[in-house]
């Protein structure tokens, strides 16, 4: 097999997996594509590749004279230009590009420029042997010395000269590879298998209980419960089972270069826990990929998060359309930050679809919406508002706190950004606080500069915790969602309940519209006891196990009062309007057996009667 050429540090490692057995695009035609063409047909003169730049500089037409397998376009990048490659070289200097070619390529399983190299590497693949067995390294053309490092530092013995004498435990090193790691390590075995045989790719090489290959195989294909228990930070050189927590403020430079290039944003990684942390990645991660979003941001609370979405993206000038019922916290911003600094709004009934458009002002940027609500459960139909947006071009931003992202995934429908609080049911056990966002990427990169800024972060600490808690999420959800239908159909029959609110009740207003886009009903069930605001104290004071607090989403069962607590704040017309009167109860059903928390609520609606009250003790 032959070398190939000098590249620097890379001649520490001989370069043995050819790249003329993938089909290989480049995307760039001025001196940073000739480079990448340069090394690749240096390394491998027969290799098929397709060159796609909007301007094709001379000398990459003289170099790929010499390569009639090179095929040269000179035309602007398209995502069809993908189709039938194996590997996409990225050769632009445009980082939005960058990114969205990254993106393109990780949804159709190719392998891409590994992300986090200052050059944005040629992908080499450099072979290496650590303890007999021969492992793999993604390294680049030699300017970047944290690869190179990260490379000697594996090395514990002398590499051999037939380097294709141990083919057995293959694993790629490399951590943070773009895509579906899974499918990158079958095809590098492939090939790998390819060269060393020197015939047709060999059966897959498999290695029981791999690490990288459990944590990541397919992941953005395997089912909601498996992405929240699989998804995880990467392992350490302490070979952890379960993720550490990362409690420190700031992370070390291999060298002064490094430094630069992560500030400069050449090389992706943590800089400074305000910005990322291995813990608040790994959240997000889960967050991003149940929801099937692009990126996402985790901030100290769920108020800092929805308060970031709206005051990152509008400027002075710009208005919001909102539905009316809203989470009173998220109410005081529409009503007395924002006009502070020129952002307005118009509340719209969730119930009048047909007033929505009309409320569209030319300077309008966003349309806010909750679903279901808090705490009247009413719903809004995400594919209608999914497609109003698209017509008007405005950024449809959604908190999905009550549905979570196991029961209902706004982006489906068209949502651009996706908003939760973590403090509830995402740690599910009343511990800590946290909320994150997530949704398209440009979205995200905006408020990934206000976040910086401003400081909202997430502690570590509360990420792992909340990771951790997501484990259980899907679990806890079908738990939560089965006990609150059967307390709501209770309720419905009880003759001292006016009514009860519960999506997936067949009287519901939207029954319909739940089960269309709700997986289940959620875990709060809304209803009002007869008697108004005093028999609905009497009742929460009559409660035995049931907690009173504000709090939701927990595994203990929460009772609130949201005219004196959560919703104290509007007046009682507002808060008429979005269906929360003196006797309304807020029940946040628990993961107690069903029994004694039906027990106790029919215990405490017959205590708080009034012929109840007036027997004497």
């Amino acid at each position: 097999m032959s070398e190939s050429v000098d590249t620097g540090r890379n001649a520490l490692f001989p370069v043995f997996l050819k790249l003329e057995r993938l089909n290989t695009l480049v995307v760039g035609g001025g001196k940073v594509g000739l480079e990448k063409l340069t090394a690749l047909m240096a390394n491998s003169p027969k290799a098929a590749v397709t060159l796609v730049g909007r301007e094709i500089s001379a000398d990459i037409r003289e170099l790929a004279a010499s390569h009639p397998q090179v095929l040269l376009l000179e035309k602007d990048f398209e995502e069809s230009d993908l189709d039938g490659h194996d590997l996409v070289i990225i050769a632009t200097a445009s980082r939005d590009l960058n990114l969205r070619i990254r993106e393109m390529a990780a949804a159709r399983n190719i392998l891409s420029n590994v992300a986090d190299t200052p050059d944005l590497c040629d992908f080499y693949l450099s072979s290496i042997v650590q303890k007999g067995h021969l492992k793999l390294a993604v390294s680049t053309n030699g300017k970047s010395p944290t690869i190179a490092k990260r490379v000697k530092e594996m090395l514990h013995e002398a590499i051999p000269e037939n380097i294709n004498q141990s083919l057995d435990n293959l694993e790629v090193i490399r951590k943070r590879l773009n895509g579906d790691f899974a499918y990158k390590v079958q095809k590098l075995n492939e090939i790998t298998s390819v060269l060393a045989s020197g015939g047709e790719p060999a059966v897959e090489i498999k290695k029981e209980e791999d690490y990288i290959r459990s944590l990541n195989q397919s992941r953005e294909t395997m089912k909601d419960q498996s992405k929240l228990v699989r998804i995880q930070a990467d392992r350490s050189a302490n070979r952890e089972h379960s993720v550490p927590l990362y409690l420190t403020s700031s992370f070390i430079f291999e060298n002064a270069e490094q430094g630069r290039a992560l500030f400069a944003e050449e090389e992706s990684g943590n800089i400074y826990s305000r910005y990322s942390n291995p813990n608040t990645t790994e959240f997000i991660e889960k967050v991003r990929a149940l929801e099937g979003a692009e990126a996402g941001l985790a901030f100290s609370s769920g108020m800092a998060a929805v308060f970031a979405s709206i005051a990152g993206l509008l400027s002075a000038g710009d208005h919001i359309v909102s539905c009316r019922s809203i989470f009173g916290s998220t109410h005081q911003l529409f009503t007395r930050l924002f006009p502070r600094w020129g952002i307005t709004h118009t509340y719209v009934d969730a119930s009048r679809p047909e007033d929505w458009e009309g409320a569209i002002r030319e300077n309008t940027k966003m349309i806010f919406l909750e679903t279901p609500s808090n705490p009247g459960l009413e719903l809004i139909d995400l594919e209608w508002a999914g497609q109003l947006a698209a017509k008007h071009k405005l950024i449809l931003n959604v908190d999905n706190c009550f549905a979570t992202p196991y029961l209902q995934k706004p982006i489906q429908y068209g949502a651009h950004i996706v908003s939760h609080s973590a403090t509830k049911y995402m740690d599910g056990q009343g511990r800590v606080l946290g909320g994150i966002l997530v949704g398209q990427r440009d979205l995200m990169d905006q408020l990934m500069f206000f976040i910086r800024n401003t400081g909202p972060a997430m502690s570590p600490f509360n990420a792992w915790t909340v990771s951790k808690s997501l484990e259980t999420l899907g679990v806890r959800m079908d738990r939560h969602c089965s006990s609150a239908l059967e307390i709501a159909r209770l309720l419905e029959a009880h003759p001292e309940v006016e009514n009860v609110r519960y999506p997936f009740l067949p009287s519901h207003p939207q029954y319909e519209l739940a089960k269309k886009q709700m997986k289940a009903g959620g875990g709060i069930v809304t209803f009002v006891v007869k008697g108004g605001y005093d028999r609905a104290r009497r009742f929460l004071d009559a409660l035995d196990m049931i907690l009173l607090t504000s709090n939701l989403g927990d595994t203990r069962t929460i009772a609130t009062h949201p005219a004196s607590t959560t919703h104290s704040k509007l007046t009682a017309e507002e808060r008429r309007a979005i269906a929360i009167e003196d006797g309304s109860i807020r029940i946040s059903v628990g993961l107690e057996d069903v029994e004694d928390i039906i027990t106790d609520i029919t215990r405490a609606l017959e205590r708080s009667t009034v012929s109840a009250r007036e027997v004497p003790n």
